[in-house]
């Protein structure tokens, strides 16, 4: 059984959009771990499901929805339904994503469309609706999931490296807009992880980054990143440990953006 007495997220509740894997999941497990309440959205039932009974088997009270947080009617639904299941509304996670790998000329107006509304109106619906409920309460907090890629462009992938770059701007507009009003808002801008998403970018084993070892090799530290680091550090901002954090766009991305 979790402690909920002795940890940083006692008593409070998380929502994280695209909980059901890669860093989504790690997040709600390591929030869950340190006391919250967690609600967790995706597109798809079987992770979703998954993630939210291996966080009942450790004792976390958990909920899960499918949603696509890019359509404001299920942006709406799934806070309603975190405060009907919870209560109240603390830190909202911002984290689904997804991508489109091609050149200006090959990206089809559908796919950039698809992307942006996952990575960029997704972040505006869900935090939109969740504002009102961060508001009771001291101490609310937001934290957007965007990219290194928002710093360091790549060639083939501009929709994706175009929305994390929105990300990171839409962040510093909303913690100006918010800190008055007693919200946080950072973002976590992670290099590569070794996710779900990110082995999906590499169709017949390249990517606009070359192969998974060229990409891994562009890395200094030598490796990918794994989710629970990023989830080290959305917690992080997401705590009281951070209160002094605003509009910050945290890059961890073992050296990635320096050469």
């Amino acid at each position: 059984m979790t402690s909920r007495d002795s940890s940083r997220f006692a008593n409070r509740t998380a929502l994280i959009t695209g909980g059901g894997s890669g860093i989504g999941r790690a997040v709600a497990e390591m929030l869950g771990r340190e006391g919250a309440a967690i609600a967790i959205c995706g597109l798809e039932a079987g992770p979703l499901e998954t993630t939210a009974r291996v966080l009942a088997e450790r004792g976390v009270d958990a909920h899960w929805s499918v949603a696509d947080v890019g359509r404001a009617e299920d942006a709406a639904r799934i806070v309603d339904e975190a405060i009907a299941r919870f209560g109240r509304l603390d830190v909202v996670v911002n984290n689904a994503g997804t991508s489109a790998v091609g050149t200006i000329v090959d990206t089809s107006e559908a796919e950039w469309d698809r992307v942006f509304d996952t990575n960029v109106k997704g972040v505006f619906l869900v935090s939109r609706a969740a504002i009102p409920h961060l508001v009771a309460h001291p101490g609310g907090a937001i934290v957007n999931v965007a990219s290194q890629l928002a710093f360091a462009a790549v060639g083939g992938f501009a929709p994706y490296c175009a929305s994390k770059a929105a990300v990171v701007h839409l962040t510093r507009s909303m913690a100006l807009e918010l800190v008055d009003r007693g919200i946080r808002v950072n973002a976590v801008c992670p290099g590569a992880v070794d996710t779900p998403l990110l082995r999906r970018a590499f169709p017949g084993g390249r990517s606009p980054q070359g192969t998974l070892q060229e990409l891994t090799d562009a890395h200094p530290i030598g490796r990918l990143g794994r989710p629970e680091e990023i989830a080290s550090a959305i917690a992080f901002l997401a705590s009281d440990e951070a209160t002094f954090v605003v509009g910050e766009a945290l890059v961890v991305d073992g050296g990635y953006v320096l050469p």
